[in-house]
């Protein structure tokens, strides 16, 4: 079965048709080849396509790029007629994305839940989620894709003066905040980040006087406030969204919740593995026990929505699905070769990646090494020789 991959935007160059010595027809797409909401030129992070079909289907994952320019448009079908290909099936082509980051080793560290603006997490009103009794953490790995320049929120609850996580985008960075309910923003970070990236971010109350927000482990900003300036849990807690609305659109994973411990201390190196509800302690990190850790949600495949803290709280569901994303990576190839399953329609072009020494698709098997990880754009698609059409489910569809 083929696994599921991830695209995020990288180098850009200009997307075309190039007939190379071998005259082997080709095309090339990049995040500018497509068309954002407002119908202006760049990626279009809102037109992601994640699982599609059932346990039976071989392609359960595809990436789609939908919406493209039209120079792009006429490469793409140019390419496809000088292959003699027809435009309504798909068919095996050689991709070679600008580079390929393989997953981390540890396989419990795969997984991350998949949000749109009406999709979210929510836990009941518990006491475990209080701000105004010492100190406490918050932390999350996010994966945004949202550039609409409104907020969208990664943990919230609608109680006046609790503090709650955003970010918002503006074409294709953002920034992160601490929002204060009902009274304001009192952290904005200082650095802009690209979306498609995943962050770990934080916000931590020293217990005392000081609420940090961190970015990747560096400080983006304090807030000066008293625990008498805070609130006790009083409504439900929400991951993705604020009171059903102003959701979240990307990924998260990792979700720790610490009563009783300003877990980061000063700028620190981020976790390189899945959060746990004991930690020790290090540069600029406080130790915690496991009776400190309130909510934990890891999110592998077979715990999608498991608090794996002692607490093993509940959650309410409302469209996540688990994908097997991860902020956790190996290796970085640049130039890295693969066989893709491509297919074209007027306004989008979908693929489906193997590795390059997989070759029992080409007498209908689905067997061999399939690929996660991290695919970066531009990427170059050369037409695959013998031709090999793909578009019965004998063959890798």
């Amino acid at each position: 079965m083929v696994a599921a991959l991830t695209i995020e935007g990288g180098i850009t160059i200009e997307g075309g048709i190039t007939i190379g010595n071998s005259g082997t027809p080709s095309f090339t797409v990049t995040p500018t080849d497509f068309l954002n909401a407002g119908g202006s030129a760049g990626y279009n992070t809102s037109q992601y396509q994640l699982p599609i079909g059932g346990t039976n289907s071989i392609v359960n994952w595809y990436y789609g790029l939908t919406y493209q320019t039209g120079s792009v448009d006429t490469a793409i079908t140019s390419a496809w007629t000088a292959a003699g290909l027809n435009l309504s099936d798909a068919y095996a082509w050689n991709a070679t994305f600008a580079s390929y980051t393989a997953p981390y080793s540890n396989p419990s560290a795969t997984g991350a839940l998949y949000f749109n603006p009406n999709q979210y997490l929510s836990y009941s009103n518990d006491p475990g989620f209080d701000q105004n009794a010492g100190a406490w953490t918050v932390e999350v790995w996010v994966l945004p894709l949202d550039t609409t320049n409104s907020n969208k929120y990664i943990y919230a609850q609608s109680t006046t003066n609790m503090f709650l996580l955003t970010w918002a985008g503006t074409n294709t960075t953002g920034t992160f905040s601490v929002d204060q309910n009902g009274v304001g923003f009192q952290i904005n970070s200082a650095n802009t980040f690209p979306s498609g990236y995943w962050y770990h971010v934080a916000m931590v109350y020293n217990g005392t006087n000081t609420l940090t927000l961190y970015v990747n482990g560096v400080a983006q900003g304090t807030y000066s406030v008293t625990p008498a300036g805070m609130a006790a849990s009083a409504n439900a807690t929400e991951i993705g969204a604020y009171a059903n609305n102003q959701g979240w659109y990307g990924e998260i994973t990792n979700v720790r919740v610490v009563k009783g411990v300003a877990v980061y201390t000063g700028n620190f190196t981020v976790p390189t593995d899945t959060l746990q509800a004991t930690q020790s302690a290090g540069t600029n990190i406080s130790a915690i026990s496991g009776t400190q850790t309130q909510l934990l949600l890891n999110t592998t495949q077979a715990q999608t929505y498991t608090d794996s803290s002692t607490y093993n709280r509940s959650a309410t569901t409302s469209g996540t699905f688990w994908t097997p994303s991860t902020p956790f990576v190996g290796a970085t190839t640049s130039n890295y070769s693969c066989i893709a399953r491509v297919s074209y329609t007027s306004d989008a072009i979908q693929f489906t990646v193997i590795d390059q020494t997989d070759t029992s698709w080409q007498t209908g098997g689905v067997g061999g090494p399939a690929l996660l990880g991290v695919f970066r754009l531009p990427v170059t698609f050369t037409a695959y020789s013998p031709t090999t059409m793909l578009s019965n489910n004998n063959n890798w569809c």
